[in-house]
């Protein structure tokens, strides 16, 4: 009951949004210029934001396109017609090649923007220091867009699970694992968040990335959850990004009070992990840890997720022939 309220609550909420994004793109200006936000799922919730600012949305019209991970060559000729009337390109850098398609590449996109066009680019944000065990498991030799096994929640997996699933643990031990408090060492747990946040840093001096976040993430991973899962950011870092844009572009940043007011519920949170009690203690963290994990706005039990990964790899063993092949199971 208390999860269909929650889902009828979210549904009310994201139509206010939508009334309210399409109250503002409707806007009439003769001035009004383009802008197009390019990247992954973490684009499109960008571009959101950014409309519910009035100053932004009085000067730009957000052009919709698909998330990086879904167009397809079919797209390729719409999307360079669109990139050349862009007057504001916000975009994550996408490699050249990205997929087997030149195309998709920033580089590439750039260089067909008009003249005088603005370029900010930012992160794709991207933290696992909360949940190191979520995985992916790809498909072996997978040229195409399926190219991870898919499994009780999506496409992660929990290395810790399925380790002690090749190596014969009963489900019980499983269990009593993910709640030892002790079960890691926390001089590794500090150096694996340092690495990680050094990593974030240095990619953005190699990338030149305009909307910094590393900083972000060091000085507050600790007091709010800042990632759902290690690629889903929650409104923290959306709204600090989109109030970055705001200011790089002169416009009054009013750190987006009425959205923060009509969005009581997380745009990426649907799917998100328990963090490790070894992690939790070992990062000193300060927000409370949920015991439980939802998957698209389930809650399932840390016992109910162990059960139902043993029993889909129990169904499934081409999925552990895989995560051998990759060489992420280490022998103990």
């Amino acid at each position: 009951m208390m999860i269909m309220t929650q889902s009828l609550v979210n549904k009310s909420i994201n139509k206010s949004l939508e009334i309210i994004v399409s109250i503002t793109t409707q806007i009439k200006s003769a001035n009004r210029k383009k802008c197009l936000v390019y990247g992954n799922c973490q684009s499109s919730i960008l571009s959101r934001i950014l409309c519910a600012n009035p100053e932004f949305s009085l000067n730009y019209e957000i052009v919709k396109f698909k998330p990086v991970f879904k167009i397809q060559k079919a797209d390729l000729e719409n999307l360079k017609s669109i990139i050349q009337e862009i007057d504001l390109f916000i975009y994550q850098p996408v490699r050249s090649g990205y997929r087997g398609i030149e195309e998709l590449g920033t580089e590439f996109l750039k260089n067909l923007l008009k003249p005088h066009s603005l370029s900010i680019s930012f992160h794709s944000l991207y933290f696992n220091s909360y949940n190191p065990e979520i995985i992916y498991v790809s498909k072996p030799n997978s040229i195409n867009d399926d190219r991870v096994f898919v499994g009780p929640f999506g496409d992660y997996h929990n290395k810790n699970i399925i380790d002690m699933f090749i190596r014969g643990c009963q489900v019980k031990d499983v269990i009593k694992f993910l709640n030892d408090p002790e079960a890691f060492d926390t001089l590794s747990i500090q150096e694996d968040l340092k690495s990680s946040i050094d990593e974030l840093e240095k990619r953005e001096c190699k990338f030149s990335i305009d909307i910094k976040i590393a900083s972000y993430i060091r000085h507050n991973y600790q007091l709010k959850r800042l990632l759902w899962t290690m690629n889903h950011p929650s409104n923290n870092i959306l709204f600090y990004c989109a109030s970055n844009i705001l200011k790089r572009l002169g416009f009054l940043d009013n750190q987006n009070f009425l959205m923060k007011r009509l969005i009581a519920t997380e745009f990426l949170g649907g799917t998100y992990f328990s963090i490790h009690p070894a992690i939790y203690r070992g990062l000193e963290l300060e927000f409370p840890n949920l015991k439980f994990n939802f998957i698209k706005e389930n809650r399932i039990s840390v016992n109910d997720t162990v059960n139902m990964f043993f029993n889909f790899y129990d169904k499934n063993s081409q999925v552990i022939e895989a995560y051998l092949g990759n060489g992420k199971y280490k022998i103990l």
